[in-house]
């Protein structure tokens, strides 16, 4: 809800899975100013925790500034690593236990760069990793039992999901690359909260707790990392107003936008941050 739409929690924070279709978001803001837009992976805001009105809406998404999407938990809940349940421009796809979601997200994400390099894009990919539960990955070796995929819940798989999610990012990066865009393309990878409780991690030989829910540093310490080619224009939007201030106001500032062709936005689920030392 902060991240989408600028706003203090304070301000338009209603339910826990929801955002209120009143709402604008960036989506709306590049929609409006001529990009492509999708949203991929962790949907988690049409209120289907609490039933709230119209939560079966398929068409949510597009309220929100998006012409394209590939989303779990849109409607109802379900796995979001095997077998996952996933809806795809108001359709359920096909899945089976073989398929991987962070798989097919990404995969979807790479088409639409493909289809759009000759156009200014936004694609914004909340992740499904690394959630619990814990679960083996198509590269771990226990994916090979199709019960492990489901049910181990076993935090000695983090650091599996964790790989999946690098390799992931990078195939997002070389679709750029191949496709001769990255040098016009700003790159946001963020965390959303600390890393799960039950995990441990070490940073230079400290063991860390994770503190998902804290107000201690490793419950609020998270990535955030900018890439982009031209390091310059990097360092001259630093100086700019906060994103808030500079774009959602609609009296002319958006128009700024155009200094940069394509902005994606990636968003770990539950971070995989490595916390500094105490």
């Amino acid at each position: 809800v902060k991240i989408m739409t600028g706003k203090p929690n304070y301000e338009n924070y209603e339910y826990f899975t929801y955002l209120n279709p009143k709402e604008k978001t960036f989506g709306n803001l590049f929609q409006d100013n001529g990009y492509k837009t999708l949203v991929a992976g962790k949907w988690q805001l049409n209120g289907v925790q609490f039933k709230l009105d119209d939560y079966t809406d398929l068409k949510r998404p597009y309220t929100f500034g998006f012409d394209s999407y590939m989303l779990w938990w849109l409607a109802e809940r379900g796995s979001r690593f095997a077998n996952p349940i996933l809806v795809n421009n108001e359709k359920k796809i096909d899945t089976s236990i073989d398929d991987y979601g962070p798989e097919i997200v990404s995969d979807y994400i790479v088409d639409f760069i493909n289809e759009h390099n000759n156009s200014p894009f936004f694609i914004y990919y909340p992740m499904m990793l690394v959630h619990d539960p814990f679960l083996p990955t198509p590269n771990s070796k226990d994916w090979e039992n199709e019960q492990n995929r489901l049910n181990s819940n076993n935090p000695e798989y983090f650091p599996d999901m964790v790989s999946y999610m690098d390799s992931t990012v990078g195939k997002i990066i070389n679709t750029l690359k191949n496709n001769n865009i990255d040098d016009n393309t700003i790159i946001i990878f963020l965390g959303d909260n600390g890393t799960d409780r039950k995990v441990f991690t070490k940073n230079n030989n400290v063991l860390v707790k994770g503190s998902k829910g804290l107000t201690n540093k490793y419950g609020t310490n998270v990535p955030l990392i900018i890439s982009w080619s031209k390091l310059k224009k990097i360092a001259s939007l630093a100086r700019r107003p906060s994103w808030r201030d500079q774009y959602l106001e609609r009296d002319g500032p958006a128009a700024r936008l155009g200094d940069v062709s394509r902005v994606c936005v990636v968003k770990a689920n539950e971070s995989a941050s490595r916390h500094p030392p105490p």
